[in-house]
C-alpha cells in the first residue's frame, strides 16, 4: 500500500532563487540529489546557504518497507537513480506499521 511519508534530507542553496538543492543518502550509502521547490521543503533547521548544509524534510510516496528499510519514491527525478530509492527506515516519518 502506497502512502505519503515525510523523508530527513540535507538541503544547500542552488542557483534559481526560488529552488534548493536536496540530497538524500539512500541505503546503499550513495547520495540521491535532486532540485526541490522552496515550497516543497520544509522544517529546516537553520538558514540555507551556499557553504553549510542544513537538515530538512521533503514529501515522498512509501512503496514498501522492511524492518530496516523503505522504498519511497519522490517527486522528481534524479538522471542517475530516478524517482525510487532505498533508505533507511529511521529517516521516514510517520514510521510504517509493521501490520
Amino acid at each position: 500500500m502506497i502512502s505519503e511519508v515525510s523523508v530527513k534530507c540535507e538541503v544547500f542553496k542552488y542557483k534559481l532563487q526560488s529552488s534548493y538543492l536536496v540530497k538524500i543518502k539512500t541505503l546503499e550509502g550513495f547520495l540521491w540529489e535532486g532540485i526541490f521547490e522552496k515550497e516543497k521543503v520544509f522544517d529546516m533547521i537553520g538558514v540555507v546557504n551556499e557553504s553549510v548544509l542544513i537538515k530538512g524534510r521533503v514529501h515522498a510516496s512509501l512503496i514498501t518497507h522492511s524492518s530496516t528499510y523503505a522504498s519511497i519514491e519522490l517527486p522528481i527525478d534524479n538522471s542517475k537513480m530516478g524517482k525510487r530509492i532505498n533508505i533507511p527506515l529511521n529517516i521516514i516519518w510517520p514510521p510504517p506499521s509493521s501490520g
